[in-house]
Order: structure tokens, then sequence, then C-alpha cells
């Protein structure tokens, strides 16, 4: 619904950023809704009781415009999926469904977390190709 929403605004770039960041929605007041969990906050600096949204923002570099294009809600309980399984499905999706240009891939996830369970053999190949940089931070 998002992507459908989006893709008539979103003016790609062969040059374009891929942003990956995962965030709490702090929810502690609300326990009883539904996906809440303990987790924790990098924003707070301790565990919370929120959601767990992990997002996608397709960034063009020559314009400076962004348009978040995917997300994904944190529920490992509820479908078994880790933080990094949403973040390969959103990178794949923007490779296979939406196939978006884009140079870099930006993730505040670690280099042993995307080597080793992130992504597909075949895309970890696609992006050793010179013309994309991934940047960890």
């Amino acid at each position: 619904m998002l992507w459908d929403n989006v893709k008539a605004l979103l003016q790609p770039c062969q040059n374009a950023y891929v942003l990956f960041d995962d965030t709490v929605l702090d929810k502690r007041h609300s326990a009883s809704i539904e996906l809440t969990r303990r987790q924790s906050s990098g924003n707070e600096h301790r565990v919370l009781r929120g959601i767990g949204l992990v997002s996608c923002v397709y960034v063009n570099a020559e314009t400076g415009q962004f348009w978040v294009v995917d997300y994904r809600l944190y529920d490992p309980e509820g479908d078994g999926q880790s933080k990094l399984d949403h973040v390969a499905a959103m990178l794949d999706g923007m490779v296979y469904s939406k196939h978006l240009a884009f140079a870099t891939v930006l993730s505040g996830k670690t280099s042993y977390q995307i080597k080793h369970g992130m992504l597909s053999d075949y895309l970890i190949e696609q992006l050793k190709h010179p013309s994309v940089q991934m940047i960890l931070a």
C-alpha cells in the first residue's frame, strides 16, 4: 500500500542511496496494544515497551529528496523474522520488485551481520559491483 502511494512521486537516480533504519515507537503506557514488546531503544538509551519498526528510505543523491518506500513491523514472536530478515526482504524488493536503481546502501548493521545472514548470495555478488558501495554506521 505504501509503495502504491509513493511510486508515482519518487524520482529515481542512478546514484541514489538506500537507507535502512530501525526504531522503537514508544508505547510504554499502552501495554495492551498488540505488537508491543520490551526492546532496546537507541534514542532512549534503555529498554522500553514499544513497537519495533524497520524502514527503508530511498534518497535521490542529486536532488536530496527522499521517500519512505517500505517498512516492516518487528514482531519476532508473531512472524519469526529478525530485523535483518526484514532488511533483506526489503532490499530484495528494491531490486527485484520495485526495480529501483541505487549506488549506496546505508545501514546501522555491522558488516558481520550483513555478510552472515542479511543478503542472499546473488545479492551479495550484485552489491560487489564497482558502482555500488555499502556504508555501515
